[in-house]
């Protein structure tokens, strides 16, 4: 699947100091809110329309792939005020709900869109654990879901005669 590169991205590039802000829109399975929006950083930001509220969180070691498809990330949400306690205690299910990762240049915070200012990765959340006063998030590529183990070749009643031949299934 190609993605375009956005044009206020490939300008913030130009520029001496990039600063970007990582947005996360995370479906939280019928908490409140749904889904729920964060950002990194200072302050609550506005972004396409929605409030993104601040919490803290980090990112695990990353590479490049020599492909177009995002990598499986680990992702630790800070939770030294036990908001994510409390929207686990209330019944949210993270596992296998999406989550949308958004890198946005600092300067299109406040406007811009979704579609011409970022760069979009979405993800399912394959495994969540809450420890240390953390919640860790083990993310998947939405695409690495569709993986299939098929043969390499054809297998015949040859090498497996317990196959039932074709011709004799009713």
């Amino acid at each position: 699947m190609a993605r375009a590169f956005p044009a206020a991205i490939a300008a913030a590039f130009r520029g001496e100091a990039l600063g970007l802000a990582y947005l996360l829109e995370l479906d939280t399975g019928g908490g409140t809110p749904d889904p729920l929006r964060i950002v990194n950083g200072d302050g609550d930001v506005e972004f396409a329309g929605s409030t993104w509220t601040v919490r803290p969180m980090e990112f695990d070691e990353t590479g490049v792939a020599p492909h177009e498809e995002a990598q499986s990330l680990q992702l630790r949400l800070a939770d030294a005020d036990g908001f994510w306690k409390a929207l686990l205690a209330s019944g949210a299910e993270l596992r296998g709900k999406r989550a949308t990762l958004f890198r946005v240049p600092r300067g299109s915070l406040g406007s811009g869109s979704v579609e011409a200012d970022s760069l979009r990765d979405t993800f399912l959340v394959e495994t969540w654990e809450r420890a240390s006063g953390a919640v860790s998030l083990d993310l998947k590529p939405l695409l690495a879901t569709l993986e299939l183990d098929v043969p390499a070749g054809t297998i015949t009643r040859k090498e497996f005669p317990g196959i039932p031949d074709i011709n004799s299934v009713p």
